[in-house]
C-alpha cells in the first residue's frame, strides 16, 4: 500500500511539474512574441514629426518627408518617388538637412552633357539618378584652377564653367560641407566623411524634395 501511494504521489508530482513547466513555456512564448512584435514595430516606425527613423537599419523602414515616402532597401539605400519616377539615395533628407545647398533644379541638367570631376562615388550618387534627364555624363578636367586644384589626367577633356560641370572637392574635417555654384559649375565642397551626404543633399534639392 505504501509503495502504491508513493507511486501515486510521484505521478501527481510529475504531473504538477509538467503542468508548471508547460505554463512557463507558454508564458515565455507569449513574452517572446510580444517582444518580437515590439521590436518589429520599432524597426519599421519613424518619428513622423521629423522623418527620422527610430532604428538604424533601413531595411523595411518607411520614412516620410514632405509627403514623400522613403522605403529602406536591403542594399542599405532608400527608395523614393518624385512625380512617378523612382530614385535612390544613401541618406534621407532629414539626415542631410544641415548641409547648405542653393536653389538648383533639374532644369540645370536637363538635356545637357554633364561633366564631372572628383570623387566618383559621390558623382554617381547624383548622375545615376538624373541620368534619364541628361544626354550623357563624362569625366573631365576643370580648367578653372581656383575652383578645383585636382590634377588632370592627360586623356580627359578640358572643360570650363560655361559647361554643365559637377565638381566634387574635399575640404578639411573642420570645415563645413556645402554646395556652391559658379556660372554652370555646381560645386560640392565636402568633408571626406560627408561626401555622400552632401551629394544626397544636392540630389534632394535638384529633385525638389528639399
Amino acid at each position: 500500500m505504501r509503495e502504491l501511494t508513493s507511486r501515486e504521489e510521484i505521478e501527481k508530482k510529475e504531473k504538477r511539474n509538467k503542468t508548471t513547466l508547460g505554463i512557463i513555456m507558454v508564458l515565455l512564448m507569449l513574452l517572446s512574441t510580444a517582444g518580437y512584435a515590439l521590436l518589429n514595430y520599432q524597426s519599421t516606425s519613424t518619428d513622423t514629426s521629423s522623418g527620422t527613423p527610430i532604428a538604424s537599419n533601413p531595411s523595411g523602414q518607411i520614412v516620410e518627408y514632405n509627403k514623400i515616402k522613403f522605403v529602406g532597401q536591403e542594399s542599405g539605400l532608400w527608395l523614393f518617388e518624385v512625380q512617378g519616377n523612382t530614385f535612390y539615395s544613401s541618406y534621407t533628407p532629414e539626415e542631410v538637412k544641415h548641409i547648405n545647398v542653393p536653389f538648383i533644379n533639374i532644369q540645370a541638367f536637363s538635356g545637357q552633357t554633364v561633366y564631372y570631376s572628383g570623387n566618383i562615388l559621390a558623382a554617381r550618387e547624383i548622375l545615376t539618378n538624373i541620368n534619364p534627364y541628361i544626354i550623357r555624363s563624362q569625366e573631365a578636367c576643370l580648367q578653372e584652377s581656383n575652383i578645383s586644384n585636382q590634377k588632370c589626367e592627360d586623356n580627359l577633356p578640358i572643360k570650363d564653367c560655361t559647361n554643365t560641370f559637377l565638381v566634387i572637392t574635399e575640404v578639411g574635417e573642420n570645415e563645413t560641407s556645402r554646395v556652391t555654384t559658379d556660372n554652370k559649375c555646381i560645386i560640392i565642397k565636402s568633408k571626406d566623411t560627408e561626401l555622400l551626404k552632401t551629394a544626397d543633399a544636392l540630389l534632394f534639392r535638384i529633385l525638389g524634395v528639399q
